[in-house]
């Protein structure tokens, strides 16, 4: 398990909730496996396609968002990972560095403290990252629901399997 996982193991539990995670009008609920696995569905299109758009308004806003960070390629680690006001940049270059993955499995690992907790493993391929071949990735994430909306607080993308 990559460095960038352990990391979001440990700090899972110990997220506090700190106001909405948008805009403060519905109720934050537990998010269920089927509104956590839609949300990451629409995440991955969104993130295939450049829909920066529909990328801001999965991920939380600044009260509730923790991190998004990545090993290569395009790593992304503290501090720049907490900073939630550069996320749609980093997404443009890693857009523009035609960084794409395929979704190979999903696992929804129920709520702690409200939180829907999720691992997933894909293949990936980045034209700055061994010469754009594909590679296989796990990642981890957590997301928090307001009514049917799950939005994500942490996403953690590991490093590229040997």
């Amino acid at each position: 398990m990559s460095a960038a996982l352990r990391i979001v193991s440990g700090t899972l539990v110990g997220l506090v909730a700190m106001g909405s995670p948008t805009d403060g009008h519905a109720a934050v609920t537990a998010c269920t496996m089927r509104e956590t696995r839609a949300a990451f569905v629409s995440f991955s299109g969104a993130f295939n396609t450049g829909d920066y758009r529909r990328l801001n308004t999965l991920f939380a806003g600044p009260a509730w968002f923790r991190w998004y960070s990545s090993s290569a390629p395009g790593a992304r680690f503290d501090p720049q990972a907490r900073q939630r006001n550069t996320l749609m940049a980093y997404f443009r270059a890693r857009h523009a560095q035609r960084d794409r993955f395929r979704l190979l499995s999903f696992t929804f690992n129920g709520n702690a403290l409200g939180y829907g907790n999720f691992v997933w493993k894909m293949e990936r391929s980045a034209a700055d990252f061994r010469a754009g071949a594909r590679f296989t990735v796990e990642a981890k994430g957590a997301a928090v629901c307001e009514g049917a909306s799950a939005r994500f607080i942490v996403m953690s993308v590991g490093a590229a399997e040997r």
